[in-house]
This record gives structure tokens, sequence and C-alpha cells, in this order.
């Protein structure tokens, strides 16, 4: 069963994660809202305007939108009173060289982008703390999900089967053909595995399944079955909902996911 479920407002939800725990908000941006992204094509305020109407249409303020400089890499910041609300309005003041964002305030939605990558939400609702992380191949194949449940360990203290997971919409393992270098690096992250997440095409072509490698990789690092959900949907596939790199290009606008906690939610 699908767990991302698509509003009249255009926004995928968590629908399972927000029932059960009030005042959680975690969920996508469709084409339905525009572009998320600042690019050099578009005016600023034209992207900010679109924030700011998802801000409204979630119940949240602004202010509490925070937002990475992200590289395709694994590092991961906790997000504090100082660092909250960075890069709303500027691309510049966003966390640098972040790919993962954690946090235990309330009022502060974390904020990534995303055309293709896996976003990879956490959560631990005995902590009250939430955490996401972008994964395209390359961090996918660094392990990124298994990086920031060490992170959940090493600053939250919050082991692997105290954390739940949602794996995103993102590109699926029926449009996502790769080389062998690509293949090489899924190899050394998963040795046992390979086979079950490429499936060979011919020609020195494989097609990944970066959600369903994501999943293995979770719960190698602890997480149990039982806590993790994935998405069905395959951007490249339904790109009358989604922006995706690999059959727009550059062109290609970017979706914002985002997790956040309102206040009173009884945690």
């Amino acid at each position: 069963m699908e767990p991302f479920h698509l509003g009249s407002d255009g926004l995928l939800r968590l629908a399972a994660w927000e029932k059960r725990w009030p005042g959680l908000a975690v969920g996508m941006t469709t084409r339905d809202l525009g572009n998320m992204a600042f690019r050099p094509d578009e005016r600023v305020h034209d992207v900010t305007e679109r924030r700011e109407k998802l801000a409204e249409r979630l119940g949240f303020s602004f202010a509490g939108f925070t937002f990475a400089q992200q590289v395709h890499g694994t590092g991961v910041q906790v997000v504090d009173g100082s660092q909250r609300g960075r890069g709303m309005r500027d691309a510049g003041h966003a966390i640098p060289e972040t790919d993962g964002l954690s946090t235990g305030l309330k009022e502060t939605v974390l904020s990534l982008f995303f055309a293709d990558c896996v976003p990879i939400y956490f959560f631990a609702p005995n902590r009250g703390v939430i955490a996401l992380a972008h994964a395209g191949w390359r961090g996918s194949t660094q392990n990124m999900a298994a990086r920031m449940l060490e992170h959940f360990r090493k600053v939250w203290l919050i082991q692997p089967d105290g954390v739940w997971v949602a794996i995103g919409p993102s590109i699926g393992g029926c449009c996502y053909q790769v080389d062998a270098p690509v293949v090489d690096a899924v190899q050394r992250v998963l040795p046992d595995g390979t086979e079950e997440v490429c499936c060979p095409q011919g020609e020195g072509k494989w097609l990944l399944d970066l959600k369903a490698l994501n999943r293995r990789l979770l719960v190698r690092a602890g997480v149990p079955p039982s806590h993790i959900s994935v998405s069905q949907y395959c951007t490249a596939c339904r790109t009358d909902l989604f922006y995706s790199y690999r059959k727009e290009g550059p062109k290609a606008g970017r979706m914002l996911a985002w997790i956040g906690q309102k206040e009173g939610d009884g945690r």
C-alpha cells in the first residue's frame, strides 16, 4: 500500500505517521506548487513565495523552515536555535555541504530538495527527534542511511530500533539505468545483495532500485523492517506529478521534502 497520500492541495503526505503521531507533519510537494529551489532562471521572490505558500498550507511559520546546500554527500547537521530558518530566503545562507538534517526542536521544518534522488525521513517518537536525508546514487552507496542512524546514536543517544523511517518518492528501479561504476559502488556497500537491487540489461547497463537499496541498508543497520515504509511512486514515470532530472535534464525543477513537529502535540 502506498504510504504517501496525495491531497487536493497538491501535497503528498505521509498519512500513517501524521495520524499516529499528532503534531507531526511529513511529506513532499509536487509540480502543483511549482519549483521550490532557487535557480538562475527564476526570480528569488517567486520561489520564496511558493515556499511561504507551503508553510501556510502546513500551518507552520515560514521562519522555522530550514534548508541545506546539498552536495550529494553524507554530511549531517543538527539544527539548533542558531541554525533554524537558514536558507529560507537565500540559498547562500543555507547550511553548507549538508545532505542530512536532524532536530528535536518544535516548529522547525527540515527541508531538502529532490528531482529523482531518494528522500529518507526519520522519526524517534519516544524522544521527539526528526531527521531528513537526501540520497542519490552517491549518497546511497556511501550509506547515508546508516550514517544518519549513527548520528542518532552519537548525538541523540537513540538506537536504530527506536527509529521509524520512510523512504519517499524517487526514481524507481523501472527507470533508473546505470553503468558499471555505479554497480561497483553498490557492490561495495551491499556485497551480499547487489543482485537483488540491480537488474542487468545487457551492454554494460543495469536498472538500479535505489529505494530497495536503502531499505536493505536500513535493516542491516538495525531498523526493524516493521518500522520502514517505502513509497511506490517513481518520479520518472510520473512527470505529471513530479520533476525528474533523468527525464527532463537540467531544466527540471525541484520538489521540497519536509518533516516538522508542532508545539502542543503531547510529547
